[in-house]
């Protein structure tokens, strides 16, 4: 997948808590998030918050976290050149847990990685 040209991107932005026992959530700073293929990479200010704006194509591109020296990914997220697709991410547990992440792209829909991929569920 080529960059696009003429300093024309996608744009992913999002989220990333992290769930507590009860599931409850909270925002997670310091997170780094970035994608494959690379376009660029940021680092979640104090509520969470990222976004990536350089380099994104249309097409679908994994999103990778990592939370505490802990990693995990998304893969086929959509993006494209002009629009913004909110990619929220959750990652369950403390950073000694399994955890898995997930991300919706709009309302109407939630994908969620899962051992053995990614699903789609209402």
């Amino acid at each position: 997948m080529a960059p696009p040209t003429g300093g024309a991107s996608g744009v992913l932005w999002g989220q990333v808590k992290r769930k507590q026992s009860g599931g409850d959530t909270v925002l997670v700073s310091g997170a780094r998030v970035w994608t494959d293929p690379f376009s660029d990479e940021a680092t979640t200010d104090s509520v969470g918050y990222w976004e990536i704006s350089t380099g994104l194509a249309t097409g679908r591109y994994k999103v990778l976290v990592d939370v505490s020296g802990k990693k995990d990914s998304l893969s086929q997220v959509p993006a494209e050149v002009g629009k913004r697709i909110k990619v929220p991410i959750v990652v369950g547990g403390d950073a000694n847990a399994t955890w898995n992440v997930a991300w919706e792209a709009d309302t109407s829909s939630k994908l969620e990685k899962r051992p053995g991929g990614v699903r789609s569920s209402p």
